[in-house]
């Protein structure tokens, strides 16, 4: 029995070893705070992130390292994670060092007692930071209000149709000119030809199916009626999308409204 300790222990440190290295080499920031909501712990990676060191923070609270607005919430979810529970994502933004304010991603996780039962003693909160996310966020946001400006302008608008569930998806333009609220759209190919005059479906149906078939570009001019009353000439194109069978599993492409002329 005796023999078989030292056997045990080795194990045990070496998993150890290799859970620090682990932690270490981590991406994300990776903390442990103790039941009383000090820091405990500290990876390479919450150095970078937050600009302290491992020196300067931990035997310190863990607040310290959000504005004083924000620290009740922080405290608020260590007692959540103290009954058990984990928290998956919760987003805030911190400050690093020097004040500079950082948006990152939260999961925090119970770390029960040495025997593995009763609720968490602390807690290992890991953190990722969000800023690039955030920026490109931003920047999409942007391009997109520069499309829909640039379409707005030309009355040009995008569609999309995906010929498997049958959807259709339009661009503020595409409502604008056929007078159609999002939230009235139906979405479908049924929605997509609704305001074309009769004589005009049946032409612009055919098409779909053929360009469907052929796997060819698909290109339609035709009239519609708004909810309002008002007639439109459209003209319609689109390249098909060609599945991994050979076979095309949706459209993309534009609606110009021609009745408005193009600005000059």
């Amino acid at each position: 029995m005796s023999a078989d300790r030292p056997v045990r222990g080795a194990a045990t440190s070496a998993r150890l070893a290799f859970l620090e290295t682990v932690v270490d080499a981590c991406p994300d920031a990776v903390l442990g705070v103790d039941g009383a909501g000090t820091v405990t712990s500290w990876n390479r990676a919450a150095e970078r992130l937050f600009g302290w060191t491992d020196a300067e923070v931990v035997g310190r609270p863990v607040t310290r390292l959000f504005p004083e607005e924000l620290r009740p919430t922080l405290l608020w979810l260590l007692d959540i994670v103290a009954t058990g529970d984990r928290i998956e994502r919760y987003d805030v933004d911190v400050e690093r060092k020097g004040g500079m304010p950082t948006p990152i991603a939260l999961t925090l996780c119970p770390v029960s007692d040495a025997r593995g039962g009763g609720a968490g003693r602390g807690a290992a909160i890991v953190a990722r930071d969000m800023t690039e996310q955030r920026l490109a966020q931003a920047s999409l946001a942007e391009t997109e209000a520069r499309v829909q400006e640039g379409e707005a302008i030309t009355h040009v608008g995008r569609w999309l149709w995906d010929v498997a569930t049958d959807t259709v998806q339009w661009s503020e333009e595409v409502h604008r000119i056929h007078g159609i609220d999002p939230w009235q759209f139906g979405g479908d190919l049924a929605a997509h030809v609704g305001s074309i005059v009769h004589d005009d479906r049946t032409t612009v149906e055919a098409a779909l199916a053929h360009a469907i078939e052929r796997r060819r570009p698909f290109e339609a001019e035709y009239d519609i009626v708004r909810p309002d009353g008002e007639a439109r000439h459209l003209y319609a194109r689109a390249e098909p999308t060609i599945g991994s069978g050979g076979v095309v599993v949706g459209m993309r492409g534009i609606i110009r409204d021609t009745s408005i002329p193009m600005p000059g």
